[in-house]
């Protein structure tokens, strides 16, 4: 730094002298030869010699401008270098990450297979068309994920982490604890080898348990941290596997951007839980109280804090007809969750677990919320989705933007995966950064104009939708025997919502 700031003192020096010679040497007058005895010769070698000093001043005076040029150049950089290292804070670098969250990889999936369920993907109908890379209603081919794996690195090219949000295996796989560690640990082995030297932060899902959601009672939770853990170890230090062989929840910080990224376990707040009454009840691995001694030392530290969870608080689920609903997290958990984003002020929430572009109030009785969450469209798409993934950038502890990118499943590519940019949330929102109140702006047009509602509407299944094949065929067919050959015999009805009446497997 020391040499850095004694070179811009140089050239500001140096500049200085070489305008000061330009200006002597413009200024300067021309001296005249001394006079001969005869006149006309006098005057012809004086004119001569008169000539020679101009030409002379003036490549002078050239290379003195060109001199000064490449000084100046040279000031202007050591001046921009200089600045970057004295008066930019190191936290107010840009820090990237990669979220990628429910890939529910299907080892089993067929490509010629009829979706009516999950489990039927895993059936191949002789005559059938093949769907390579998956289909609306199934779960992720391996091809699917791989062709993902080969697209990370083109869109992000020096990412700090990368965040997994969970749900690793695919819907009804009914793996035992053992098959379910090793399809998780293939899955992060792969992910982890696009960035061998950074780390993979992973937030428990529902279908990362076995069984899915685990026992009701929490009764078999310990056995299925311990088996994670033996995955995630190699990217964790002492403290945090045993904080997440605990329960399941450990911190990640980044000092270079004075951000703390809590890694919670969400699944031990939904609805499927029954604990018995008492202090486990009140909070379950005692998570809560470790968040609020995590966020004071962040706090006392200067860091932001930014949490990662799988199931968000609110409703992700609902039947066609809107008579079920489903709940994320029982409402004691989410009271006490929403207190603590409002005491430590984190900065943001990111979810899993809705394979939807959402963005859920973390508690809002009273229609009002403090706090969001951000659910990010899956790569599986069995709930009629196009696979997805995020890339993300903070800037001074806040959320400042991210991408979002998909591939069209409806086209059924058979060779390779398209992928490309859906849209920024900066652009989208026509927002500075991602915070609470442009949430909130970005919520209030969506739902107050026809646009917001139909562009938000487009961007939560990354640009699919269960009747979408129906109107890409009749652009391109005229019978009726034409359109159900595009549709196929089981989509007829021009709506996958019938075989998923509760928006697909959780």
């Amino acid at each position: 730094m020391r040499i850095l700031h004694n070179f811009h003192l140089y050239f500001t020096f140096s500049v200085q002298r070489i305008r000061f010679r330009i200006y002597l040497e413009m200024t300067q007058e021309i001296p005249s030869r001394p006079l001969l005895s005869d006149p006309s010769e006098n005057n012809t070698i004086n004119d001569q010699f008169i000539d020679e000093e101009k030409v002379d001043k003036k490549k002078k005076i050239i290379f003195n401008s060109l001199l000064a040029a490449i000084f100046i150049l040279c000031f202007a950089m050591t001046t921009l270098v200089c600045w970057y290292f004295f008066y930019v804070p190191k936290e107010d670098k840009m820090l990237e990450f990669v979220y990628i969250n429910d890939i529910h990889i299907d080892p089993k999936y067929a490509p010629n297979s009829h979706p009516t369920s999950v489990t039927s993907c895993r059936t191949p109908v002789e005559g059938e068309v093949e769907h390579k890379f998956g289909q609306y209603g199934c779960d992720t081919p391996n091809e699917t994920f791989l062709s993902m794996l080969e697209e990370i690195p083109k869109v992000s090219k020096n990412p700090k982490f990368i965040l997994y949000g969970g749900d690793v295996p695919a819907h009804k796989l009914d793996l035992d604890i053992d098959h379910n560690r090793e399809l998780i640990n293939w899955t992060i082995s792969k992910i982890s080898s696009l960035y061998p030297n950074i780390p993979v932060l992973f937030s428990l899902g529902n279908n990362d348990y076995v069984p899915n959601y685990g026992n009701a009672d929490g009764s078999n939770d310990v056995e299925n941290f311990e088996s994670v853990s033996q995955v995630l170890k190699p990217f964790m230090n002492d403290d945090q596997l045993a904080s997440f062989k605990k329960g399941g929840y450990y911190y990640h910080d980044f000092p270079e951007a004075k951000l703390r990224i809590l890694v919670l376990n969400t699944v031990i707040y939904n609805t499927y839980r029954n604990y018995e009454d008492g202090d486990f009840k009140d909070d379950p691995y005692g998570q809560f109280k470790w968040i609020r001694n995590t966020c004071e030392e962040a706090q006392k530290n200067g860091y932001s804090i930014g949490a990662s969870i799988h199931i968000p608080p609110g409703c992700t689920y609902s039947s066609g007809n809107n008579t079920k609903l489903n709940q994320g997290w029982l409402e004691p958990y989410m009271i006490e969750f929403d207190k603590i984003v409002k005491d430590y002020d984190i900065s943001f929430t990111i979810a899993g677990h809705s394979h939807y572009d959402l963005m859920i109030p973390l508690y809002s009785p009273n229609g009002v919320s403090k706090g969001y969450s951000l659910s990010a469209p899956s790569i599986s798409p069995q709930h009629s989705n196009n696979p997805s993934f995020r890339v993300y950038q903070v800037n001074k502890g806040q959320l400042y933007d991210f991408q979002q990118y998909y591939a069209d499943l409806m086209m059924n590519p058979n060779t390779s995966l398209e992928w490309q940019l859906e849209y920024s949330f900066r652009d989208a929102y026509n927002v500075d950064k991602i915070t609470t109140e442009t949430i909130t702006e970005a919520v209030n047009w969506i739902k107050t104009t026809g646009e917001g509602r139909w562009r938000y509407l487009e961007r939560m299944t990354s640009r699919a939708a269960d009747n979408g094949k129906f109107y890409y065929c009749i652009l391109i067919s005229t019978t009726q025997e034409e359109i159900q050959k595009c549709l196929g015999p089981l989509t007829s009805a021009n709506s996958l919502s019938k075989y998923f009446p509760y928006g697909g497997e959780r």
